[in-house]
């Protein structure tokens, strides 16, 4: 059977389908349940901002706009309905050079008694036009036209469509076993080099997308291949010279993203290619110790506000050794450039793996991705293909770095139990997606350290309005600083109206790099900066992000 005939198979298959639901892999580095966490946006903003949002009123324009737009639609379908029946009701006028029809005057009298009980029977643009062919026909002479036998036909036609789409179908379920979709994507899936067949780019990807989603024990990496994505000749972004990335091709790669271009989809799996081999030798905790003048600048959440992470480049130049970056996760989701953000600080690492770190946060999952934004970007922009490789390298990033033996970086927090080491966080299997069942993710480490928040009261524990993981309390940070000869805490996931927040006594800090979050918080984007004596410094901005 050939390729075409098997996408064309799904493809239809897929269409008859009324529930349209997410297929998700269910490998055990892949597993969660299927409840959503923090369900509606209303819960989710009063759990993880505490900035007030003024700009509030600003955001029904666009609705107005299409309610607007609905309504001029219904004046322009009256306007054409009434434009029409007034067409109808004229007479007929005749030209000078065509010939009059030869008709007798009993005839004219009965046509003109049809005509009028056919006004009175439709209305509307569509039975308009119905009747508009109906008085051709009567116009016509010597016409026998007689209403049951077109319904008669109509019905016989519809009997003899679907007697052939029956046996389509049976012929599809002949080919491919009971028919169903997951033996259609079987059989796809069970293609060899995809080269050997004369694909375009679209049905490529969908092959790609199609092959990870029915073997989500395999590793995407080891489907996808670059040879896969050839470079068009009328192409005209950032090159690749010598098959090796440089200062060049990043600059042009910048410059396209601040234009609204995207570079060549070689290359972007070329960067998550390359970023896997280096993140796979990383360990769940970094370890980063500065001397004589080196400072390292802590990046909080960006949710794909490039513009954001633009500024902060340009304050404070590119990677070195002397001037390093620790991005705390959350670089994806919500905003309207995760996909230009995320190549960025993966190229960044690309080209200065000793002095850009990142760690992961909890947006860096396979569940908000599918649901707050990321996939859909990703599908939009660059294709389905892509998205797999993402998930697999999302699930290999850092979860802490400790710099200065000082200064403990986590995204979300601390967990719902005391006693709780940095050496209990290396051992964790940080390939695992987080629990979502809120009472088990209240003990799970993986979960607290990326969903945690600290709250405002003394002991204990209580759950998380995010219904998942915790906040604790201001013991519960001085146990874990005292356990692990830590003097602070930096953390990010929590929109904060400064950019920075000192919180439990000033031992924990909250970096939040997205200024006016969402395009409707009046909140500062801040980066803190450290230095070998581990003295702090902020630089605060506001957004040029363009909603």
């Amino acid at each position: 059977m050939s390729v075409n005939r098997l996408l064309n198979m799904y493809e239809k298959k897929n269409s008859q389908t009324k529930t349209q639901t997410k297929k998700v892999s269910t490998s055990p580095r892949y597993n969660h349940t299927s409840q959503q966490t923090r369900s509606g946006n209303n819960q989710n903003r009063s759990s993880e901002n505490r900035v007030s949002t003024n700009k509030s009123q600003s955001q029904p324009k666009r609705s107005n706009y299409a309610q607007n737009n609905n309504r001029f639609k219904g004046v322009n379908q009256t306007n054409q309905q009434n434009q029409r029946n007034q067409q109808f009701n004229k007479p007929k006028q005749q030209q000078p050079n065509q010939k009059k029809q030869f008709q007798k005057p009993k005839q004219q009298q009965q046509q003109q008694q049809k005509t009028k009980q056919n006004n009175n029977r439709f209305q509307g643009v569509n039975q308009s036009n119905q009747q508009n062919q109906r008085n051709q026909q009567f116009n016509k002479p010597n016409s026998r036209y007689q209403p049951n036998q077109r319904t008669q036909t109509n019905k016989t036609q519809q009997n003899k469509t679907k007697k052939q789409n029956n046996k389509v179908r049976k012929s599809i379920s002949s080919e491919t076993g009971s028919g169903s979709l997951e033996n259609i994507i079987k059989q796809i899936t069970s293609l060899g080099n995809l080269n050997q067949y004369n694909l375009n780019n679209q049905k490529m990807e969908k092959i790609l997308f199609l092959k990870t989603l029915a073997s989500p024990e395999t590793n995407p990496f080891e489907i996808v291949q670059l040879d896969y994505f050839v470079i068009e000749k009328d192409y005209k972004g950032p090159k690749v010279k010598n098959k090796r990335f440089d200062m060049e091709f990043f600059q042009s790669m910048l410059i396209d993203f601040q234009e609204g271009k995207m570079i060549h989809k070689r290359y972007i799996h070329m960067i998550l290619f390359k970023f896997y081999e280096i993140i796979l030798k990383t360990k769940n905790v970094t370890y980063i110790d500065l001397s004589n003048d080196q400072e390292i600048t802590v990046v909080g959440d960006l949710h794909g506000q490039f513009m954001d992470l633009f500024q902060i480049l340009e304050f404070t130049g590119m990677p070195g050794p002397n001037n390093q970056y620790l991005f705390n996760g959350d670089l994806i989701d919500r905003g309207l450039h995760s996909l230009e953000v995320v190549l960025t600080v993966f190229l960044m690492k690309i080209l200065f793996p000793q002095y850009v770190h990142i760690n992961r946060g909890n947006h860096e999952s396979l569940l908000l991705n599918l649901t707050y934004g990321f996939y859909e970007e990703v599908s939009q922009k660059i294709g389905g293909s892509a998205f797999p490789l993402f998930t697999e390298i999302f699930i290999w990033l850092p979860l802490a770095t400790v710099i200065n033996h000082k200064i403990f970086v986590v995204h979300g927090g601390l967990c719902g139990k005391y006693g709780v080491t940095i050496k209990d966080i290396e051992a964790i299997d940080r390939t695992m997606q987080p629990v979502q069942d809120p009472k088990k993710s209240e003990t799970d480490l993986l979960s607290c350290l990326l969903w945690s928040d600290p709250g405002e009261f003394e002991t204990g524990f209580v759950p998380n309005p995010r219904a998942c993981s915790v906040m604790f309390g201001v013991d519960v940070t001085k146990d874990f600083l005292q356990n692990n000869n830590l003097e602070l805490i930096v953390r990010s996931h929590e929109a904060v109206e400064d950019g920075y927040e000192f919180m439990h006594e000033n031992l924990i800090l909250t970096i939040f790099s997205a200024a006016n979050y969402r395009g409707d918080e009046e909140n500062f984007g801040a980066v803190v900066k450290f230095n070998s004596n581990s003295e702090i410094s902020f630089h605060q901005f506001e957004s040029e992000e363009i909603w």
